[in-house]
Formats: structure tokens, C-alpha cells, sequence
């Protein structure tokens, strides 16, 4: 396909966002996400963003899960803007509540390693990464530096709801929103997360594609004035 052709991206996830980023570094210019409710409005925005340079070793995954890990440290580099990048210490603990009646201390069990902001009995602590293999983003920081990139470069986002695709000669020539109007293209890329079955029935193909609903939780400390240097929590992630 010519540079110049019309790419429509169906969704703003972290996968949308990527793909418009290395399509406008390729020389792509008419790129342009279509986007149901806001960037990152789901699990991109949501997710915990923790990366692992060798946890994916003895996966067919392997050499995929260190090149990302690679990655991210040199897109916080280049980006320009704060994606939330940091490398992490990482320990397996089990911890119980409550602290040593006797002491009133915490027990940590000889644990050397548990931070001092863990509140509890630690029954188990294993370190299982360090800052050479493990480190964490924010995605939704993330996201949106990819696309205000993107952007730099030609890429637009149009919100919009695609409820589904005009196709001639098998091949794809428009998508219809919601509100009717349909948007020209030459090529459509599905980056739809769990809703990517959705849109392969657009085209007539069979859903392959499934999710699970899980949760996540954001705990914020109190701090003073806002001021982030003031929290007590260090790098470490916990499992």
C-alpha cells in the first residue's frame, strides 16, 4: 500500500496508540484511530504496567518479552514526555495482618529485604526481579505519548463508535459509525482488545478473540501538598 493511504485504526488502546506511533515513524501520513469513548478509556488505562525482562524465558514468547522490555526503557527516552518509566525492585511475599504483640513491631522473619512501608507479619519474602530485569510505566502515560507523537507526524483520532465495515471485492472500503457516517479507507486495523470479536464479525469472520473481567485497584498515599517526594513507598512491587 502507498504511504499515502488512508489507515483506520478501530480502537485507542495501547495497541492503537503503538501501531499509529510506528506507522507515522514508517512514513505513514494519513493515519487516523477511531475511538469509541476516549484513549486508554479501558484496560490500557487501567493496567498495572509492569514489565519483566526474563519471566517469559521458557515461553515461545521469549524473545517478543525482551525486546518490549528493551523497549519501554528507550521510549521513555525518546518520547519526551513522562510515561511513568522506573525500574523496580520486585519481591514474592505472603504477609499476615497485624503486627508482634510483644514488640508491637512488625515481624518480618528475618526478611531483609521487605520495605519498610509493608504493614504486617511478613511470612515469606523471595526477591524475583531486580532494577536490571524488572520496571513498571504508567500506560496510560504511555498512550497518550505515543499518540501525541503520532500526532506530530500527521495521525488524527476521530471519537466515534464503528458499528461496522463496507467491504467490495473483498476488500475494505469504509466504516460505518454509529451516527451513520461512514469513514473512507484503504486498510482497517482491529485493535479492539476483547471487543475484537465485534469487529471480526464485520467482515464476516469468526470471533477468535476473548476477555476476562478482572479488577484493579489504585491505592494513592496522602501527601503533603501534592508533593510526590514526599511518599514513603519505594520501587518495589509486591506478588
Amino acid at each position: 500500500m502507498e504511504k499515502t493511504g488512508k489507515i483506520l485504526i478501530v480502537g485507542g488502546g495501547i495497541i492503537g496508540c503503538s501501531t499509529a506511533f510506528y506507522l507515522t515513524q514508517a512514513g505513514y501520513c494519513n493515519v487516523t484511530i477511531l475511538e469509541a469513548v476516549g484513549v486508554a478509556h479501558a484496560a490500557s488505562g487501567r493496567a498495572g504496567g509492569f514489565l519483566a525482562l526474563d519471566w517469559c524465558d521458557s515461553s515461545f514468547t521469549k524473545d517478543l518479552a525482551r525486546k518490549s522490555f528493551q523497549l519501554h526503557e528507550e521510549l521513555a527516552k525518546t518520547l519526551g514526555k513522562d510515561i511513568g518509566y522506573r525500574k523496580m525492585n520486585t519481591l514474592s511475599m505472603s504477609v499476615l495482618d497485624g503486627t508482634d504483640k510483644k514488640s508491637n513491631k512488625k515481624n518480618n522473619k528475618g526478611c531483609d529485604q521487605a520495605p519498610d512501608w509493608v504493614d504486617g507479619n511478613v511470612q515469606h519474602c523471595q526477591e524475583i526481579g531486580n532494577t536490571c530485569t524488572t520496571a513498571q510505566v504508567t500506560p496510560k502515560l504511555l498512550c497518550e505519548a505515543l499518540l501525541d507523537k503520532a500526532k506530530e507526524h500527521g495521525a488524527q483520532v476521530k471519537i466515534g463508535q464503528v458499528v461496522g465495515a463496507e467491504v467490495n471485492n473483498n476488500k475494505v472500503t469504509s466504516l460505518k459509525l454509529k451516527d451513520g457516517e461512514c469513514v473512507k479507507c484503504d486498510a482497517v486495523l482491529l485493535s479492539m482488545g476483547p471487543w475484537t470479536g465485534q469487529g471480526l464479525a464485520w467482515f464476516g469472520k469468526p470471533n477468535v478473540v476473548s476477555g476476562d473481567r478482572a479488577h484493579s485497584v489504585l491505592l494513592k498515599p496522602e501527601l503533603e501538598n501534592q508533593d510526590t517526594t514526599s511518599s514513603q513507598i519505594d520501587n518495589t512491587a509486591l506478588f
